[in-house]
Order: C-alpha cells, then sequence, then structure tokens
C-alpha cells in the first residue's frame, strides 16, 4: 500500500503542476479551448507514460508496482478528465 501513494501522490502532484502551468500560459479569446485541448493532450500523454511503466513493471516480474502504476494510471485519467472538463468553462 506505501508503494501506492507514492507513485500516485506524485503522479498527481505532477498533475496538479501542469493544470495550473497551463491555466497559467493560456490567454486570449479562446482561452477555455485552449486549456482543454492542452490539458487533454497532457493528460493523455501522462496516461500513456503511466501504462508503459505499468507494462515495463509487469514485464519484469514486479507485480506490486505494475499495479501501483496501474491503478496511477486509472486516477490521472479520471481526475485530469474532469480538470479538463473543469478548465474549459473559463
Amino acid at each position: 500500500m506505501n508503494i501506492i501513494k507514492k507513485v500516485a501522490g506524485v503522479n498527481l502532484i505532477m498533475l496538479v503542476g501542469y493544470t495550473l502551468l497551463i491555466n497559467l500560459v493560456s490567454h486570449g479569446q479562446d482561452k477555455g479551448l485552449a486549456v482543454a485541448m492542452f490539458m487533454a493532450f497532457a493528460v493523455g500523454l501522462h496516461v500513456l507514460v503511466c501504462f508503459l511503466a505499468m507494462i515495463y513493471n509487469f514485464v519484469n516480474k514486479n507485480k506490486s508496482l505494475g499495479r501501483a502504476w496501474l491503478l496511477t494510471g486509472g486516477i490521472v485519467l479520471v481526475v485530469g478528465f474532469s480538470a479538463c472538463l473543469g478548465t474549459a468553462s473559463l
């Protein structure tokens, strides 16, 4: 359980970080659309990296770390999708 907290915690901090960065950098008339597009790309890339790390750990017979990355990928997907929709209303 401790490894899941570490992996998920670091990834959620990263998610918050690039969400704030995308919101600060985006400007203009269509800010909501720009934020939603960049967030969708960033979250998709983040989830892809999580699933690649999961596959790597399962291939190397490290099941506990592989499960942690699988769970983290799902959490980032759900939280990132809601952040994407939430920031699109700006």
